[in-house]
């Protein structure tokens, strides 16, 4: 018998899985808030643990809302003391408002394909 997935078409996507496992570790390890435009993780009691500190599933709709979203964002975890590292978009989101302004606040792209 195979028991073996193949999905031709439709279904998850890889990027889908690895955005997904990686929140659920996420969650494990972070405190989680809902802001705006995404989902903050954010781990104050271990600053200096990097991948701890992320903004997660950013909707972005406009150049205007990038700008918001960046300000509330850095505010949030200003007041938790620690530094945001990662900015995760959501699975359909297009980077097209968000990377300017991420580039200009000192952000730099990564794309990874497996954890």
């Amino acid at each position: 018998m195979d028991l073996s997935l193949n999905v031709t078409s439709g279904g998850p996507t890889a990027r889908g899985s690895i955005l997904r496992s990686n929140q659920a570790y996420l969650e494990l390890v972070s405190q989680k808030t809902t802001l705006d435009y995404g989902i903050a993780f954010c781990a104050p009691s271990f600053p200096g643990a990097a991948e701890s500190q992320q903004f997660r599933e950013v909707w972005i709709e406009s150049a205007d809302d990038a700008s918001l979203a960046l300000t509330q964002t850095q505010a949030f975890f200003d007041e938790a003391d620690v530094r945001c590292n990662r900015w995760a978009l959501a699975e359909d989101q297009k980077p097209d408002f968000i990377e300017p302004v991420l580039f200009d606040a000192g952000f730099a792209r990564a794309d990874k394909i497996a954890m």
